[in-house]
């Protein structure tokens, strides 16, 4: 028997977008199945990435040894919480980038450090 992951009940593996009322569910279900996500997963691919990275990256900070630093002798610790943090901006408003100075300057910077050490993300 094949699963729809939606309905499953697992937190952070399915983010799709569309009620179990909406017209184009059951095609929705069927690209789930076969694949894991479905198109509306796509619709702003940056808001559900961000949804996907946001609790791993969390974990990651609790549980990894963050002390190293990079080839900038910049200590990925002290980068980690920018990271979140850009994140959550990104997410709290769904992508629609309604963000004050502040915050952009926020998330320009965490965006900036999860590029600089993105393939050093792991422990």
């Amino acid at each position: 028997m094949t699963v729809d992951p939606k309905y499953l009940g697992i937190p952070n593996i399915c983010f799709s977008l569309t009620d179990k009322d909406d017209s184009r569910e059951e095609e929705y279900s069927r690209q789930r199945i076969a694949q894991g996500f479905d198109e509306s997963e796509t619709w702003c691919l940056a808001s559900t990435m961000a949804k996907f990275i946001l609790p791993r990256l969390k974990a990651f900070h609790k549980w990894a040894n963050v002390d190293w630093e990079n080839e900038h002798d910049k200590p990925l610790g002290d980068a980690i919480p920018k990271m979140i943090r850009s994140f959550e901006i990104l997410i709290r408003d769904d992508a629609a980038w309604d963000w004050n100075d502040d915050e952009q300057k926020e998330y320009e910077e965490g965006m900036d450090l999860f590029v600089e050490y993105y393939l050093g993300l792991w422990w």
